[in-house]
Order: structure tokens, then C-alpha cells, then sequence
């Protein structure tokens, strides 16, 4: 009775020791995990908010008059803004800059500019939008979320 008594000791200590020993290795590979593994990506809507961002942000500063124009208008830039990001890099702006991401489709302002210009078509308010205005593509292509906090 002993004998028996103690071999099922063994075997459930056994059982015990693997079993702790598989929960402790899938806590330590769920822990040490980066946390963008589990992070959800971003879509198309998301980084399109993102972009009507800038815009609220960069026209904060204008009369209201002029922001009731503005805005509109640069909000109406995100569909051809989206289209000109490639997907495996808009998950990752506006948390950095378009010149800290380096696409290579877009390696300065004015391959920016001429990029959206080509996005954009022909419609003569978005292209004043962009062609007006000095600053609108330096400021988009350096800018990141860290803007909107300061």
C-alpha cells in the first residue's frame, strides 16, 4: 500500500513540476512580447483622422472666417493624402514624421507636394490649397503626433 501510495505521490509532483514549468515559459514568452505585436493597426479611416488632425491643428491659429475655409478644404486632401502613403508605413504616421519614415516615394517636401498635387487631380481649390500656401507641405511632411500636445 506504501509502494502504491507513494508512486501516485511521484506521479502527481511530477505532473505538478511540467505543468508549472509550461506556465511559467508561456508568462515569460507572453511578457516579454513587444507590445505593438498585440497592438491594432491602423486603417485607411484611422490615418485619415490622423490627417484632419493636422488640419484642425495647422489652422488653429487663423480667424475663424478663414478656418471655416481652410479646414474643409485640407480635410478634403485626406483621401488623396491616404492614397499616397504606402500601406505598410501608415500605421506608423503621424507617430513619426513623413521624414523619419523615408518612403522612398517620398524622400522631401517637394516629392510630397508633387505627389498630392498628382493625387489631388484637377480640382482647383485643393491644388490652391497646396500651391498658395508656403508652409502647408513643409509643415505636413515634418510633422508628428508630438505637434498636437504642444
Amino acid at each position: 500500500m506504501r509502494k502504491v501510495f507513494a508512486h501516485k505521490c511521484k506521479t502527481l509532483l511530477t505532473r505538478a513540476i511540467i505543468s508549472f514549468v509550461i506556465l511559467s515559459i508561456l508568462t515569460m514568452a507572453h511578457l516579454s512580447s513587444p507590445s505593438r505585436a498585440f497592438a491594432k493597426p491602423l486603417t485607411s479611416s484611422d490615418i485619415q483622422q490622423s490627417f484632419q488632425d493636422f488640419c484642425d491643428f495647422y489652422y488653429s491659429d487663423e480667424p475663424d472666417n478663414e478656418q471655416a475655409n481652410d479646414v474643409p478644404n485640407c480635410e478634403a486632401i485626406s483621401d488623396s493624402f491616404v492614397s499616397i502613403i504606402p500601406e505598410n508605413f501608415q500605421s506608423q504616421w503621424p507617430d513619426q514624421s513623413l521624414e523619419q519614415l523615408a518612403i522612398p516615394t517620398i524622400s522631401s517636401a517637394d516629392d510630397l507636394q508633387q505627389a498630392l498635387l498628382d493625387a489631388i487631380g484637377d480640382d482647383p481649390d485643393l491644388q490652391a490649397l497646396i500651391n498658395d500656401d508656403p508652409d502647408f507641405i513643409p509643415t505636413l511632411f515634418v510633422f508628428d503626433s508630438s505637434d498636437l500636445s504642444s
